[in-house]
């Protein structure tokens, strides 16, 4: 199986203004705006489909597992000097149904990606259900392949293991915190909790001439764009 990174959000789940996570706005000309995609998943059951026997090796088969695609772009304010110095994506997963254990990212990509310039490359799911960047593979069939775009001048992803896996973007000179950005996350959940419930929060630091002020998506807006992946 192979997919695709866009290089552009056709299905959006919001598109507007941020707004300051605390304050008010000072001035209308050093607000952000931003675009959330509808986030995209695939089974592993669906990911599976290539492999010779049809299902992953060592998967503990009481868990569910999902591979999660979030995508964002962000849109510069309009303010002279004013820039995005650094933004964030974070998905809170929870199961659906209440069940004692946790919904958690079992991998997350990018982890740390910090070379200039925007470039296309291959990304493979290995067989124990792991990102791997490495360009070739002893046994192909058995890995997903994904081509991975990067846009943003440095990409740090955190929480591989946790509830709350989160990637941050940071500014570089020359290159600014524009266009379209994709991460991917493999998410592991109890079978029995019927699916995972995904709260997404988009944050972006501005650099003003006088200060810098965080600004996110407004409350009311968090609760329209959770999103129920994988139920069953």
């Amino acid at each position: 199986m192979r997919i695709y990174t866009p290089t552009d959000i056709k299905d959006v789940a919001w598109e507007g203004v941020l707004v300051p996570s605390s304050g008010a706005v000072e001035d209308v000309k050093t607000v952000p705006s931003a675009t959330v995609a509808e986030p995209a998943w695939w089974p592993a059951e669906t990911l599976a489909a290539d492999l010779s026997d049809g299902a992953w090796p060592t998967l503990n088969p009481e868990q569910r597992y999902v591979l999660l695609r979030l995508c964002c772009s962000l849109h510069p304010p309009r303010g002279q000097e004013c820039y995005i110095r650094q933004a964030a994506i974070t998905a809170a997963l929870a199961p659906y149904h209440a069940v004692p254990e946790t919904a958690m990212a079992r991998d997350l990509y990018p982890h740390h990606l910090n070379d200039r310039g925007a470039r296309k490359f291959d990304l493979h799911i290995d067989k124990w259900l792991r990102f791997n960047s490495s360009q070739g593979s002893e046994n192909p069939r058995e890995i997903v392949g994904i081509e991975y775009i990067k846009t943003y001048p440095v990409i740090q992803g955190y929480g591989a293991g946790k509830s709350s896996p989160y990637w941050r973007f940071t500014y570089d000179a020359g290159q600014p915190l524009v266009g379209c950005q994709s991460v991917y996350v493999l998410v592991e959940a109890p079978d029995k909790a019927g699916g995972v419930r995904v709260d997404l929060q988009l944050m972006a630091e501005v650099q003003t001439p006088k200060r810098r002020c965080a600004m996110v998506i407004p409350a009311n807006v968090r609760l329209q764009i959770r999103r129920n992946i994988d139920r069953h």
